[in-house]
């Protein structure tokens, strides 16, 4: 899957759905990789379960800025879904949160770091 742009910000989320919720948790992140896809600033982004707890799983999704983030999160649709995981799911998005990436990623040829 190739980039739409450069990742400045990462979100990371942690999910970990109610007994007997994983298959409708798994549905619901999916409808929101899905729409997170169309925003404005989305790069790129994944849904991953945990190999060690089959009831855990990460949302990770990469960003051009943090104000693109903010949009997308503030967005009824998302609000909507989201609101609809938090009946299926613990969602520790304070556990994960939002990153800045500048300096972990490879630099294009010719361009030094500034740290």
């Amino acid at each position: 899957m190739e980039m739409k742009g450069t990742p400045q910000v990462a979100r990371l989320t942690v999910i970990k759905p109610f007994p007997g919720k994983r298959a409708e948790v798994q549905e619901v992140v999916e409808a929101i990789m899905q729409w997170l896809r169309t925003q404005k600033g989305y790069v790129n982004g994944w849904a991953l379960a945990s190999v060690d707890n089959p009831d855990e799983s990460i949302r990770l999704t990469l960003w051009e800025d943090l104000d693109s983030v903010n949009a997308a999160a503030t967005k009824q649709k998302n609000l909507a879904l989201r609101s609809k995981l938090m009946r299926l799911a613990h969602e520790y998005a304070t556990c994960g949160g939002v990153y800045g990436i500048n300096d972990y990623l490879p630099k294009p040829a010719g361009k030094k770091s500034t740290s």
